[in-house]
Formats: structure tokens, sequence, C-alpha cells
């Protein structure tokens, strides 16, 4: 049938669909589900050597895993999803020693879920950020955040910046420091037909001979001995 351009398929009752990214059946009266996976899915997740910081590969193994114990229902079926998506990170480069950790602790938030906290964002001061782009010969979050607590946070023999008043008198009480990245320009977005129409050719030429020597440096570094 077709209405108004939109096709309507029709087809005999079953005891399984699909919808969206699960697939919901019913098993001995029970209704379970499962991940839906599509067949031409070639599983591209971004590789080691990609320029991202650590967090991003954490929280791709922690999300995904999440997932995969949140909406799958048998525990077989958990396990064959975590040894499939184990395997597809191997095969984009990563390593076992890298990788390992990372499913441990997956693991164990999902059998040992901690109680939600609720923090009392009014009586709690607003916290500092400092946004930078992220490179990764840059100096590392755990330096940058060294640096707040020994000159700013809690500086030896001098006020701390918690306690530093503006303008009209009143204590800043800022005593963390959020660090947030922003990623670069990829050739994705250098090479995108919309950006290269806005780009001079000239400057086209530039911005793929840094991003050609930025990768090329972390190649180097990622692969030397």
């Amino acid at each position: 049938n077709n209405y108004h351009g939109l096709t309507w398929e029709f087809s005999e009752r079953t005891d399984k669909v699909d919808y969206l990214d699960i697939t919901i059946s019913i098993d001995n009266g029970k209704i379970t589900f499962d991940l839906y996976e599509k067949s031409l899915n070639l599983y591209l997740y971004i590789p080691p050597l990609s320029a991202h910081p650590p967090g991003v590969l954490s929280g791709l193994v922690l999300g995904n895993c999440h997932r995969i114990y949140t909406l799958v229902s048998k525990p077989e079926d958990q396990r064959r999803h975590l040894t499939n998506f184990f395997r597809r990170l191997l095969r984009r480069g990563y390593q076992r020693s890298t990788l390992l950790p990372l499913f441990q602790r997956a693991s164990s938030n999902a059998h040992n879920p901690r109680p939600s906290t609720i923090t009392n964002i009014i009586t709690e001061a607003s916290p500092a950020f400092f946004h930078t782009q992220y490179h990764p010969d840059a100096p590392k979050s755990s330096v940058i955040q060294h640096h707040w607590k020994t000159q700013f946070a809690s500086p030896p023999f001098e006020r701390p910046f918690s306690e530093v008043k503006n303008l009209k008198g009143v204590k800043t009480g800022i005593k963390r420091l959020i660090i947030a990245y922003s990623r670069p320009s990829n050739l994705c977005n250098i090479l995108s037909r919309k950006d290269m129409l806005k780009t001079s050719p000239h400057h086209l030429a530039v911005s793929l001979h840094q991003e050609v020597r930025q990768h090329g440096r972390v190649l180097e570094r990622e692969t030397s001995p």
C-alpha cells in the first residue's frame, strides 16, 4: 500500500520483532530483550592512534558495556555481545592489556551498582572551567590539575582562590577546576564539501599540511621504541 509517498509493509504475526536497536522476543511466556545489530555494520571504532583524549576509550568501553548489561536479558547473550565487542576493539588495534581493566571495571559496575548521589547544586559553588583544544603533546590534565591545586586552590602560605573577593566584596568560593577538551578539526571537517566552498585554496592547503604533520608526529611517537 502507498499513502502520500509512504510504503506500508505488513508481515505475519510473530513472537520476535526488531525495534530501533533492540530485538524484543516472547520466550516461554516471558518478554526478553537483545541487541539488534545491522549486518552491514562495520564497527569502525576510534583507532588507538587517533589524537583523542584518553578518556574517550574508557567512555566507549564503559558506555557500551553498560548498554549491553542494561538492554540484554539473558546472561549468555550478554557474554556473546561482550566477547564480540572485545574482539572488534582488538581488530581496531587496541591491546588486551589496555582493554581488560576497562572491561573488568564495567563488569564490576554492572554487578555492584553504587547508589546514586545527588549533588546540591544550590549550595555548591560553581567550578572554574579551563577550555582547551586537545593535543597529544600538550600537558596532561593531571599536570594542569596539580598546578591548579598548588598555585590557586591551595597555595602554600597564600590565600586560597576560594577566599579571594571580587569587586563586590563577595568570595569566589571556587574550589574545583574542570578541564573541558575540544577536538581539533579532522580531515573530514577540512575536506567536507560545505567547508571547502568557504575556504580559499591556500588556506585549505595549509590546513591539510598541518593535519598531516600532526598525525605523523602521533604515529612516530606511538611506534618509536
